[in-house]
């Protein structure tokens, strides 16, 4: 279509907003949530990406998990940012390979995977706790550029009626189990048909209806019942990107939260990498398989009615661009078997991650708790002359058992411990013990009881289905597993015990301490000191304080439950890991023969102490249950199958590719059209590739060059059948946004907005969101360092786009 060289009508978008950053933005990694108006960039030079409200104030910002250890001094580049459509979370893949989910809410880490072609075998096999974070490639960090980014996030929510949970029409009952059911819910055939039973009608029972209570009775979620777990308070320890997640109730609640798939539908998170390889997730974190593109992904695109997501690969490999059509088995993944097997792999995951977190904030509040204390008997033991004086122990025994005080002990009350530092020593122990009991009690118990639920679940679909193909993992893996969950929850229950016999014991010797260094103080023998010794002695637990000197005060039994075991550090292989004295052959039952016999046992750092270490337990279960998550990956991938690929025939190989959609045009959802919005050599002249797949992977294409007369800048989709975009014109100094109508030839161009390109807002790139009602478009400085938020909804002269039209975003 031929224009006339005239200039444009000058038109006026409102402005909403207008932001000047204090530092330069990759406009190109920049994206709008549309659920809740935030605008999400990566900062250049930075390896962070901050999310701004739209008046420029900063709601939070987000880094590679490996910052948080390192004060930002480490990590990789984002080099892909993404929204959840409904906001909740933001995806960012980095160029390390790594793709991390963070909360839309606050920024907090929720989970993270690798689109690095690497096999899991590759990864290490954690023997400590050192590291709450995810598991990172063993060998050498890969250096900035490889080809193993993470370059493509991308959602789609498939509703229930469109993933298999709809039958004959009519919705399936609520499956939440919660009270909702009704026995006329399965009775909802076709028909009105009774039969005579003993005389009395009754109302036939058509096979769906039985099925679908079989769904509802498969589906139900017995965790409801339980108290929802806690947040775990870190008491000063770095928790990590993993272990912050639980910081909060509210972000605690959330990660272990169960969505009702009948009202829910299916989330699937495609991520791809630079070199192809693509990562299949539902629920967000749970990987179903992978897949291999032979190109290097570029950008992505997906329709909640089309069961394919198309994902397209640049020109660097052959010269041409490719379209690749994952195909995703929604029949399988919105079927109530998957639906349990994902909900519960993600248990696995999140209880795991959470008591992992548990155990290394009871190994920190052990060692902290204890250090002012061990500061204050190091300085006694200094004191004292082991030949003439005797040890620690055996003085404080003394002046317990005959109130006799030797010179050194009370120098060492009256001057170095005294009113103050007792304080200290008192709140430090009483603290510790506080914190362990609590972890152990309320965080520690009630994850273990979730994670063996998750684990009897799937053993019991395992034993189920046991030779076939429905879900074809072994079920020896989940026995094992659970058998280690009840090995460590034995441990727990013994540090329970201890900790409630230690701080009593500690109690009687902080209150008997107390007395003594009144005594000290008034002087030995004083009146003062005797009334002090009638008042406080008689109410004395001799019996406690005694057993706390002698047992407790230099070596706490909690040691050999808490601390980690000096064989049991670092990282490994696979092999090595399960051929480690602390990992091999090791049960519940060796765990409760080595609980039996402790004090018995003279060599605790040896083999018998791997089986009551909790910090070695967890790294076993750690272990088994990555194996299990592996074997159950594994057999899911056998439901995806290999990517269909298409050429695009004569592209330039230095064409951009500036936004690409995907429709649905039928009920048929194997039927697509993928829409491209190119420009090419002619920079006046914006490129529409149209891509029509049909179910027998037949392929049409269709090619439409839209004449702007102007330096195309940018261009995006806009509502179904219109775009935006942004070109400038040298002879007029000017830069015009413009709507442009795909289905209305004659009459498609309209004036949004003009930006003059000297002495004002300079622009090359901008991005639109919204919902229905209130879109707007967000324009970036030429300079990347400021923007001006312009409101769609609202156009004046320039009209209003799209008010009969359907927002897709």
């Amino acid at each position: 279509m031929e224009h006339d060289s005239e200039p444009f009508e000058q038109h006026e978008l409102p402005i909403l907003y207008e932001k000047h950053l204090p530092a330069q933005i990759e406009t190109h990694l920049a994206a709008y949530c549309d659920a809740h108006d935030l605008i999400a960039a990566a900062r250049t030079n930075e390896r962070d990406v901050v999310v701004w409200r739209l008046n420029g104030q900063e709601a939070f910002t987000v880094k590679h998990p490996s910052s948080d250890d390192y004060d930002g001094e480490s990590g990789s580049t984002p080099i892909a940012v993404k929204w959840k459509p409904d906001g909740s979370l933001l995806g960012v893949g980095w160029a390390d390979g790594g793709c991390c989910l963070y909360s839309g809410e606050d920024g907090k880490l929720v989970s993270q995977h690798s689109t690095s072609e690497r096999t899991d075998e590759g990864l290490e096999w954690r023997l400590d706790l050192s590291s709450p974070d995810h598991e990172t490639h063993s060998g050498t960090a890969p250096e900035e550029g490889e080809a193993q980014g993470c370059t493509c996030v991308g959602w789609t929510t498939f509703p229930a009626a469109q993933s298999g949970s709809m039958a004959n029409g009519k919705p399936s009952p609520d499956i939440n189990g919660m009270g909702e059911l009704t026995t006329e819910d399965w009775f909802n055939g076709a028909d009105d048909d009774v039969e005579l039973m003993n005389g009395h009608a009754v109302k036939k029972v058509n096979a769906n209806s039985i099925s679908q209570l079989a769904d509802s009775i498969m589906t139900l979620d017995v965790t409801k019942p339980l108290p929802s777990l806690s947040a775990i308070p870190s008491h000063g320890l770095r928790a990590g990107s993993q272990g912050s997640k639980f910081s909060s109730q509210a972000a605690v609640d959330g990660i272990f939260e169960t969505r009702k798939p009948a009202s829910h539908g299916i989330d699937v998170l495609i991520t791809s990498g630079s070199s192809g390889f693509s990562n299949v997730l539902v629920n967000d974190s749970v990987k179903i398989g992978s897949v291999r593109l032979e190109a290097h992904s570029a950008h992505s695109a997906s329709n909640s009615r089309c069961s394919s997501s198309a994902i397209l690969s640049d020109a660097e490999t052959d010269g041409m661009y490719h379209l690749h059509y994952i195909d995703l088995p929604l029949a399988i993944l919105g079927g109530s078997l998957l639906h349990v097997i994902a909900t519960n792999m993600k248990r696995l995951q999140n209880s795991m991650t959470y008591i992992t977190q548990t155990i290394r904030c009871v190994q920190h509040d052990f060692t902290t708790g204890l250090q002012f204390p061990s500061r204050l008997l190091d300085r006694l033991k200094e004191e004292l002359d082991p030949d003439e004086d005797g040890d620690t122990i055996s003085n404080l025994y003394h002046l317990a058992m005959t109130t006799s005080f030797t010179p050194k002990v009370l120098e060492w009350l009256t001057d170095i411990v005294k009113d103050t530092n007792h304080k200290r020593w008192d709140q430090a122990v009483n603290t510790m013990y506080s914190n362990i009991q609590n972890h152990i009690f309320i965080n520690l118990l009630p994850a273990l009881d979730r994670l063996s639920i998750a684990t009897s679940t799937l053993r019991g679909h395992a034993k189920l289905h046991e030779g076939t193909s429905k879900f074809d993992v072994p079920s020896e893996l989940f026995s094992t597993l659970l058998n280690q969950v009840d090995a460590l929850r034995l441990v727990a229950q013994k540090v329970q015990l201890i900790v409630m016999t230690e701080f009593r014991q500690f109690r009687a010797f902080g209150k008997w301490l107390r007395v003594m260094i009144e005594v000290g103080i008034a002087g030995p023998g004083s009146k003062s000191a005797i009334e002090t010794e009638e008042r406080e002695v008689p109410s004395l637990d001799y019996s406690s304080l005694l057993s706390y000197i002698n047992d407790t005060m230099t070596w706490s039994k909690l040691a050999i439950h808490v601390e980690q075991a000096q064989a049991m550090h670092g990282s490994c292989d696979k092999g090595s890991f399960f051929d480690h004295p602390g990992v091999r052959e090791r049960s519940r039952e060796k765990t409760n023969e080595t609980l039996e016999k402790l004090h018995t046992l003279d060599d605790l750092d040896g083999q018998g102490g791997y089986d009551i270490s909790m910090p070695t337990l967890t790294a076993r279960i750690a272990a088994q249950v990555r194996l299990c998550l592996e074997s159950i990956t594994e057999w899911q991938s056998k439901m995806l199958s290999q990517p269909t690929t298409t050429p695009l025939g004569e592209i330039p190989s230095d064409s951009h590719v500036f936004d690409m959609r995907m429709v649905c045009p039928t009920q048929d959802r194997t039927e697509s059209v993928t829409k491209i919005l190119m420009g090419g050599d002619d920079t006046t002249t914006l490129h529409l590739h149209r891509i029509a797949r049909f179910h027998d992977n037949t392929f049409a294409f269709e090619k439409e060059n839209i004449d702007l007369q102007g330096e195309v800048l940018h261009a995006a989709f806009f509502g179904v059948s219109a775009c935006i975009v942004l070109i400038a014109r040298a002879d007029e100094r000017r830069c015009y946004l413009l709507s442009c109508d795909l289905q209305a030839p004659e009459d498609r161009l309209r004036v949004l907005h003009a930006f003059p390109t000297e002495g004002g807002f300079e622009t090359k790139r901008f991005v639109v969101g919204g919902r229905k009602g209130k879109m707007v478009c967000v324009v970036f400085g030429a300079e990347a360092r400021a923007w001006q938020v312009l409101d769609l909804e609202r156009g004046g002269s320039g009209g209003r786009l799209g008010d009969d039209q359907e927002m897709h975003f």
